[in-house]
């Protein structure tokens, strides 16, 4: 792992079961495979990332299958927010923490002239064979100063440890009309609303047997049953989490990027988005029904947020000079 970035990035994924999800993007790296963090193929796994405590399907049902990917629900969903944002195409647009590509190829089919920057080699290939123009680097390493029109973090800035020199490098790649553009987490906002939607949900699609889960940690230590007390243990850190633990939680919050945005004098436009079906999805096996399900879950947090019975744990931000 590289010392200016975390390699593994941040899934959404609970602790405790962890499995690579897919869910975000994660970090800036991998895609991973549900993870919304991180990772995400975009939306489906990312890479990085495993949300803490989601689990690998060692619990209620470990006959359940493969995860499936949420590409093709994640996606959709972060081109909607980009395209009143980005300039038209052809634009330059440079994705950094592009994992395997696929919005990276969604913006290129759209009629972009996108670079994936990809630090993971693997993903840095699953991205190429996409036909992306891809670069094989951490960030800091791409030299391509006043190049573009937009550049993208999909929930991928969280992990790179040096915050404001990364934006700072990201500003530098733009021209001077560009715009910066994330998609992040807020976990920061989680209260015990969200932390019951997120595992009354998980339980039940795990009842049902569509959906893995664990009464475990990672480290074999029992799952609290109170849902807010459960998300403390997977998301709050402790000071005593493994080294695999913690090699998976964000760097920074959202509120933490924000500051240091405006910190960089950039002006900062901030979007409440919904981010706890990523977190569900990770953990959906991949069936007929799972697609469904997911978007399902996707529309429940989109009400619920738009009623104000949910805190937004998800942010769109866009930073201009």
């Amino acid at each position: 792992m590289d010392a200016h970035q975390h390699q593994h990035g941040g899934s959404d994924t609970p602790a405790g079961d962890r499995q690579r999800p897919d869910g975000g993007h994660a970090h800036s790296g991998h895609e991973h495979g549900g993870h919304e963090h991180g990772g995400h193929e975009h939306g489906g796994h990312k890479h990085g990332g495993h949300e803490h405590g989601v689990g690998h399907g060692h619990g209620h049902h470990p006959y359940l299958p493969a995860h499936i990917d949420l590409t093709a629900l994640a996606v959709p969903d972060t081109m909607a927010l980009l395209r009143p944002v980005l300039p038209e195409p052809p634009a330059a647009i440079c994705e950094v923490g592009a994992g395997l590509g696929a919005l990276a190829a969604a913006l290129a089919g759209a009629g972009y002239r996108v670079t994936a920057v990809e630090p993971d080699p693997d993903s840095a290939a699953a991205a190429a064979d996409r036909g992306l123009d891809v670069v094989n680097a951490e960030l800091r390493d791409h030299q391509a100063p006043g190049r573009y029109e937009a550049v993208l973090f999909t929930r991928s800035l969280h992990h790179i440890e040096d915050l404001p020199g990364a934006i700072e490098h990201a500003l530098g790649l733009l021209t001077p009309s560009g715009v910066l553009v994330l998609e992040e987490f807020a976990r920061e906002r989680a209260n015990e609303a969200a932390a019951r939607f997120l595992y009354d949900a998980i339980d039940l699609l795990a009842a049902a047997g569509v959906a893995s889960t664990s009464q475990e940690d990672d480290e074999g230590r029992p799952q609290p049953t109170d849902p807010w007390q459960r998300w403390q243990h997977n998301f709050v850190p402790s000071g005593h989490e493994s080294p695999e633990e913690a090699a998976h939680r964000p760097l920074h919050t959202g509120t933490d990027i924000v500051a240091a945005l405006r910190a960089a004098g950039l002006t900062v436009t901030d979007e409440p988005t919904i981010g706890l079906w990523r977190m569900v999805a990770q953990r959906l096996a991949d069936t007929p029904v799972a697609n469904d399900v997911a978007r399902r879950v996707r529309d429940t947090e989109a009400r619920r947020l738009a009623d104000g019975s949910l805190p937004a744990l998800g942010r769109f931000l866009v930073a201009r000079r």
